[in-house]
């Protein structure tokens, strides 16, 4: 006899898409009947909706962050989404673009275990695209200012190329 029933299942924490949550006895019954009219399990595909920003990897969570170059420079707090809202994060002075930070237990909680995962923060420092003439002569004026040693990766760039 067929018939519709309405469950209410518990989604664990931590479930990861395309797992399966099992209701046994829910399911058809046995071929011909079965033995004591034995019935299968019902299967529970699980289909977990992506976040628009949160890259899930097991148990960790990863982001990439853009800031701006003034902002990667002087150093500024930005919000961020974390598993359970927003959070603050505090980029300090001087940042270089693929800068990690990793937030200890704010990822995703770990199925039938304690903890969770981690939430891990890539940096990426993006240029304006187009600037008017006064600010870039500001930005020359900055840059004729800098001493070049304070570059240590380019400086090493330009040893290893003039040994070419």
């Amino acid at each position: 006899m067929k018939k519709t029933v309405t469950y209410e299942v518990a989604i664990p924490a931590g479930i990861a898409d395309g797992q399966a949550i099992n209701i046994e006895g829910e399911g058809d019954c046995a071929v011909n009947g079965g033995p004591d009219g034995m019935t299968g399990s019902l299967m529970i595909a699980v289909r977990v909706q992506p976040h628009p920003i949160l890259v899930r990897d097991g148990f960790d969570l990863h982001m990439e962050l853009p800031i701006s170059f003034t902002q990667a420079i002087l150093g500024c707090k930005v919000k961020i989404p974390t598993i359970d809202g927003t959070g603050d994060l505090t980029i300090p002075p001087y940042t270089q673009t693929g800068t990690r930070h990793t937030l200890r237990g704010k990822g995703v909680k770990r199925l039938r275990q304690m903890g969770s995962g981690d939430l891990i923060i890539k940096v990426i420092v993006e240029m304006p695209q187009k600037l008017d003439r006064k600010t870039l002569q500001l930005i020359e004026a900055l840059n004729a200012s800098v001493d070049e040693r304070e570059y240590t990766k380019r400086r090493l760039y330009n040893e290893k190329m003039g040994k070419m």
